[in-house]
């Protein structure tokens, strides 16, 4: 899911003209410090415990569904850390973060979860620019 909150926060900062000139507005989306305390049950906030959630997080449509606001999850720090790890796999430096230790499995896992996410973000992204425009 990070890649996704991530595309719609570079999306939402993206005008007609570029960028918005007020670059404080992009990263609020989906950012629990600026999430208003009455949305949050509704948007199933994982900060409330389970019976104060009133709803699920309403994602765009191209968005898997999530049962907790994808906010929240992204800010755990086991997801950070997986975050930070990927940039690093990703530029094969992965042994040079892990301070030359192994990785575990359960990051490996995460880091090819995380992976996966981006291509299903890349091939949505891929299919929905190769769509005829209606009127050209």
């Amino acid at each position: 899911m990070v890649p996704w909150v991530l595309a719609e926060r570079s999306k939402v900062a993206k005008s007609e003209h570029g960028y918005h000139r007020d670059t404080q507005t992009w990263h609020k989306i989906l950012n629990c410090d600026h999430c208003k305390p009455d949305q949050r049950p509704g948007w199933g906030c994982g900060r409330l415990p389970e019976s104060e959630r009133t709803g699920l997080f309403r994602a765009p449509i191209s968005w898997p569904e999530f049962s907790v606001c994808p906010g929240y999850l992204i800010s755990l720090p086991v997801v950070v850390e997986v975050c930070r790890a990927h940039s690093w796999w990703d530029k094969g430096q992965l042994q040079l973060f892990l301070r030359g230790e192994v990785p575990s499995a359960a990051l490996v896992d995460a880091i090819d979860v995380l992976q996966g996410a981006q291509n299903a973000l890349e091939t949505h992204q891929a299919f929905e620019l190769s769509k005829p425009t209606p009127g050209r």
